[in-house]
């Protein structure tokens, strides 16, 4: 089976991607977010049968552990999709470094 990597699996895009592919496709996907993991099971919702082609982990990927921790997964996925992003429009004039680091620098 192919494995699918969503970095940023619990944000609006990602979490509609997890979905559709789940629901359409026979494939295991490694979901990577910085969410806490019962903000995913809410995504997932009833529907347990799920649980078996997702594992989630929760890991911020401006650190380096975070980045070393994704690499590892990564490695083992056959497609990265990498939405990761801060896309809170207040927290771009909270935090425009960050943003800047997140949305561009890190993402590479």
């Amino acid at each position: 089976h192919k494995t699918v990597c969503i970095v940023g699996v619990a944000g609006f895009i990602g979490s509609h991607l997890l979905e559709k592919i789940i629901r359409e496709k026979d494939w295991h996907v490694v979901g990577i977010d910085m969410v806490a993991p019962s903000k995913i099971q809410q995504l997932l919702g009833a529907e347990k049968k799920w649980a078996a082609r997702f594992e989630f982990h929760q890991m911020d990927v401006t650190t380096k552990e975070g980045v070393e921790c994704m690499r590892e997964q990564i490695k083992r996925s056959d497609t990265v999709i990498n939405l990761a992003a801060i896309c809170n429009p207040s927290e771009y004039i909270k935090q425009p470094v960050n943003t800047i680091n997140s949305n561009f620098t890190d993402a590479q």
